[in-house]
């Protein structure tokens, strides 16, 4: 997404979407289009993999409420599923850093 363009506000998107869904759809898929072309393109393949899932999560639901609080519930479970490595790389990291540390406290004397 160009962020020097602001993303219109909520009224103007919900008016819209209730004028057009279709308009809102295409606003909505392109904004999320220039969102993934911003980003590193090491990061790329992931976000679109990650906006497909998204979609096919939304194309199972009518009500807008319950698709957004099924993409809510994927985003939930990817960080619960994140938790456990990165507690494991804290600690790591904190071993490292202690052997560092005492490394230096040797050398020093």
């Amino acid at each position: 997404m160009n962020l020097s363009q602001p993303l219109p506000d909520f009224d103007a998107l919900m008016a819209l979407h209730q004028a057009d869904p279709q308009a809102y759809e295409v606003l909505r898929k392109k904004l999320l289009d220039e969102c993934v072309a911003g980003a590193p393109l090491s990061f790329q393949a992931a976000a679109r993999s990650l906006l497909i899932r998204i979609d096919l999560v939304r194309s199972q639901h009518t009500d807008p409420l319950e698709a957004a609080m099924a993409a809510a519930r994927m985003m939930i479970d990817s960080v619960t599923e994140l938790q456990s490595p990165m507690a494991d790389l804290l600690e790591e990291l904190a071993s490292f850093q202690t052997a560092m540390l005492m490394n230096r406290m040797r050398t020093a004397r």
